[in-house]
Formats: structure tokens, sequence, C-alpha cells
């Protein structure tokens, strides 16, 4: 995706209110924190209360655990020569058809993706790494600059919505005059906000080369054997993918390590999409909640982010999926990475998807798979797995309605 300002809008879930300092209940206590940049292909902010020997040791805990899964999930490269892992992903993506040893870490978050694959009937898969790597390069080609002939989708003009796709005609260094249709119109450049859409040619090909693929046959098979554990993948277009569910897990592993040590006050933010959180000791008149903000996903620009809701919670995690993390333009259309594995396809009903319950792993492997549900599945799901599974869900359609199921988390929508 490109605009005029930045290739890459990242969706913005803000942890509002977190304090840099906390009233601390013994003279070596306060609000310490740090932020990793080398796993997940994002970066992680770990902010905890207490001593500083409690924080430097919590840190390095909690580092080794997103250092594991970085290094076990990483679906691009293999593992280092002097690792002490067996297998990753990338490295099992190249071992089709042979049953391999894996450690017992990676089996274990490959065996409950699986199960999450069955809960969600096929909508959650691991298995859709080749199509997923298609679009994304799709993504790739978009034009880095505007050309005769190509197409611009315009989001405003002067500050007005437009959100309309055109070719362009003509473009001088102060105006660029496009048509569609019916019209031709020329607009000043430093009046407009617009993406650059991905060429007919790029989608076609994209579209020709997934249309090829052939997922029925795949199969991912685990075993374990007097403490050894095992996998093999099967299928002629097969290729793990477990990057919409391992941050989650290893923000899980996180969060359940803070409780163990008896961390009571802590936040996790894995990137934008996946926080964790305890107990926020700067709200004590608030139930020591923390106030999370949801950027409204279509009208925010990189450098004007304007939520659309708030919410409260605390020991809680939070997952958000989105159409505009990464996308391409085509024909107005935002084509992303999420994808529906029963098309191959991106889906286009909705433009984020935020999900609050306990389990961060659970709710990144759940915000991927509800967002490429067709409503009236979506709703189906819900109806059925939301008492039991504890959770509630946000979702922002794609025509700009919001859609609730919120039986007890503080939501205000600040759109009605």
């Amino acid at each position: 995706m490109t605009t005029i300002f930045i290739k890459k809008i990242l969706l913005v879930v803000t942890v509002l209110a977190t304090a840099i300092t906390f009233s601390a209940c013994t003279s070596n206590e306060e609000m310490h924190s740090m932020t990793f940049y080398d796993y997940m292909y994002t970066s992680i902010t770990i902010s905890l209360y207490g001593t500083e020997e409690e924080a430097d040791r919590h840190f390095k805990a909690v580092e080794e655990i997103y250092e594991t899964y970085d290094a076990l999930t990483n679906n691009y490269q293999s593992l280092n020569q002097d690792s002490i892992y067996l297998e990753n992903i990338y490295s099992i993506n190249q071992q089709k058809d042979t049953k391999l040893e894996i450690d017992e870490a990676l089996y274990l978050l490959l065996e409950e993706a699986l199960r999450l694959q069955t809960l969600t009937e096929g909508y959650f898969n691991i298995g859709l790494g080749k199509p997923v790597k298609a679009w994304k390069n799709l993504i790739s080609n978009t034009p880095n600059d505007i050309i005769l002939g190509n197409s611009i989708y315009v989001r405003t003009y002067e500050n007005n919505p437009i959100y309309q796709s055109f070719e362009v005609v003509s473009i001088d260094e102060t105006l660029i005059q496009v048509q569609d249709v019916e019209n031709t119109i020329t607009f000043q450049k430093n009046q407009l906000i617009y993406d650059l859409e991905v060429s007919t040619d790029a989608f076609n090909q994209a579209q020709a080369t997934i249309n090829a693929m052939k997922i029925e046959d795949n199969q991912i098979i685990l075993e374990s054997d007097n403490e050894a554990y095992f996998i093999t993948i099967k299928g002629s277009d097969i290729e793990l993918d477990v990057g919409a569910f391992s941050k989650g897990y290893a923000t899980e592993q996180a969060k359940d390590y803070f409780i163990e040590e008896g961390v009571a006050y802590f936040s996790i933010s894995a990137g934008s999409s996946t926080i964790s959180v305890g107990q926020n000791i700067n709200r004590p008149t608030q139930n020591e909640v923390y106030i999370i903000s949801l950027t409204d996903p279509i009208t925010s620009l990189p450098f004007f982010k304007e939520p659309y809701g708030i919410i409260h919670i605390k020991n809680q995690s939070l997952a958000t999926s989105g159409n505009f993390e990464q996308y391409t333009m085509y024909q107005g259309l935002r084509y992303h990475h999420l994808i529906s594995p029963f098309t191959l396809t991106p889906t286009h009903d909705y433009a984020a998807l935020t999900i609050i319950g306990d389990d961060a792993g659970l709710l990144d492997a759940l915000s991927t798979a509800l967002f490429v549900m067709p409503k009236n599945i979506f709703d189906a799901f819900m109806e059925t797995h939301q008492e039991t599974l504890n959770i509630q869900v946000i979702r922002y359609n794609s025509d700009n309605t919001i859609d609730t199921f919120i039986t007890d988390v503080y939501f205000e929508d600040l759109l009605s």
C-alpha cells in the first residue's frame, strides 16, 4: 500500500495512560520499561512495576521467550548454524514428505494451532504460506511513483472525502489530472491524499498464480514418541505460516510468566496488534484498568490517528486484525494478506476486528479466522462460542458501521 506520505499504515492500538512513574509502595519500586526490536518482525514493549533488580530479571526472561518463538516460527530463513533448536518453520517447509524431529516448544505451538483450525472450521489455517506470500508479493509490486496510465485511489481532496479510483492522464509538479468513466478532474497535488493502485497486469498475474494453487491435499502430521516430537507436511502447495498466531502465543507465555512470578502490574505491547495487560496501578479509582483507544481504520492517516472507540481492560489480552497494515489498492478495494482458506483471496467485509479475552494466542488466531469469515458464519460462530471462549469482539465493517459482541467490557463508540 502506498500513500503520498508513507508506504505502510500501521494499525495503531494505543495503550493510554500508562504511567511513566508509579506511586511506590516502597522507595525502590517504580515503573520500568524495555523495548525489543529483534523479534517477530515488530517492536515489543514490556512495562512492569517493581524494583530495578526484579525488572532486569523479568525482562531477561521475557526476552528469552520471544527469542525462542522468533527462531522457531521464522518462515523466511533457517536457523543459525549454532542454534540449539532442531528445525524451524522455514526448514520444515523445505523438506516436504519427510518426518522431521522438532523441539517440544514448536510441537506444542503447532498442536494448538491445529486445534484452533478445527475450532474455526478451517478459517484459521497455518498451511497457507504460499498464497499469503503471493499476495504479499503483489503488495510489494505497488508502484512507488505516479506514472501516466496508472490508477490512484483518492482518499481526500482539500480535506473532503472522495474515496474513488481514477486513471492518471496528466501530471506535472503541481497538478494531477485524472479521469473516471464520466469525468476528467484536475487536483492540486499538495491538497491530495491518495493511494497508488497496483497495475492490472500485476494483479492478474498474481491472481493466476494463486488460482493454480491446490491446497486440498495439504496434510500436517504431528507425532510424539518417548518425549521426542515429529512433524511431516504433505501437499503440492503446502507451506506453513504461523505468523497469525506465533506473536500472540509468545505473548501468552510472557503473560503467564508474569502471573507465575506474582507481577500484578504490567503491560505487553507486541507490535500494535497484540496487547496483554495486568492491572494499572496508576488508576486506583477506576478499578486499575488500562484505557485503550482503537484507531479508525478507514479515515485515519499516518500523521493523524483518529480513534473510533475506547475500551477498558484489566488482566486481559487484546488482538486486532485489519486490512490496512499490509495492502495494495486495486479498483478501489484493499488487497491484503488476510485471505480466506476457501477462496485463497483477501476478504472485503471488514476493515478491522478487535477481540478481547484471556488467552493472547487464542485471540491472535481468532482475529484472523473471524476476519475472513462471511458475516453469517461470523455471527453463528459468536453465538456458539462467545460464552465458552469468554471473548468480546468489536467489528468495524467496510461500510463504516460497527457491530459489537460485548457482554462485560466497557466500550465507547466515538462514531455514534
